[in-house]
């Protein structure tokens, strides 16, 4: 039994070019593991994206009495930002990283913001998340042990912001 899979060269024309899985650079023969790893990435990167969709309208509401008429709560990173010298940087609803930023980091004088609407175990879920995103963000693989236990940090979160239907999705 061989521990390799044979990508076509179509495909794959050399070493480290991009491999069938979307995201993912592997060489043209990679092991059982690696396949797994690059398979847990896509699975973590799709759950990822569902959290993201769902963090956002919640992200919304618990700020939309924090920002002024007409823009969105991404302004309060882009002030807090400003305090410490960093201008001209692009903010997205829809980035996980600046969703998770909004989630986990304290907002000049407003503090912590979501301090009464998630616990401190919850946003805890979010940091750890914040880890997974950069991971994935970068290409880098993880263990499969690692994605199952992201699967669940995104599950429970979205557990915790109501999004229950979404969260089942991913379980």
């Amino acid at each position: 039994w061989k521990s390799t899979f044979d990508v076509p060269a179509h495909v794959v024309p050399g070493p480290a070019a991009q491999s069938f899985l979307p995201f993912i650079a592997t060489p043209k023969h990679f092991s059982v593991s690696a396949f797994l790893s690059c398979a847990a990435n896509s699975a973590s990167c799709s759950a990822l994206q569902s959290l993201s969709e769902v963090l956002e309208p919640y992200i919304e509401r618990v700020t939309a009495k924090l920002v002024p008429a007409g823009k969105d709560w991404t302004v309060l990173l882009a002030a807090k930002d400003a305090e410490k010298g960093i201008r001209g940087k692009e903010y997205s609803r829809t980035d996980p990283q600046d969703q998770f930023r909004i989630i986990t980091e304290p907002i000049a004088s407003l503090g912590y913001i979501f301090n009464d609407h998630l616990s401190r175990g919850e946003q805890g879920f979010v940091g750890e998340l914040r880890n997974v995103r950069n991971d994935v963000a970068h290409f880098k693989p993880f263990p499969p042990d690692d994605a199952v236990r992201a699967l669940d940090t995104i599950e429970r979160v979205m557990r915790a912001i109501g999004a229950v239907r979404e969260a089942d999705a991913v379980r």
